[in-house]
């Protein structure tokens, strides 16, 4: 993931299994479901808020965050263009992605 060839996304609760590894690594900053934010806290993480609410959905480096699935729509936006980044395609209109030229 550090090393930019492969993306790890995560909404919801689904981030508690990884907050032992990819987390703690480099105290990264996410987002998440409300009831987990202690255990995720303790795993040295960083919980992104804005107006004493967490973030809808965040990326640091290539781990993409988001805390419910009702931000899906802005996790993929953000989750596609990761693998974009990856994969050196670029998206176009509704999540389409071609070659880059």
């Amino acid at each position: 993931m550090d090393q930019e060839k492969i993306a790890i996304g995560s909404i919801s609760h689904s981030l508690l299994p990884f907050s032992a590894d990819l987390v703690s690594r480099k105290g990264r900053n996410v987002t998440c479901a409300h009831n987990i934010i202690c255990d995720v806290k303790n795993a040295n993480a960083n919980i992104l808020t804005s107006s004493n609410q967490n973030v809808d959905a965040h990326k640091d480096c290539f781990l993409v965050t988001a805390k419910r699935p009702g931000t899906a729509e802005g996790f993929n936006h953000i989750f596609l263009e990761c693998l974009a980044e990856i994969k050196s395609i670029k998206i176009e209109g509704d999540f389409i992605m071609k070659p880059l030229e």
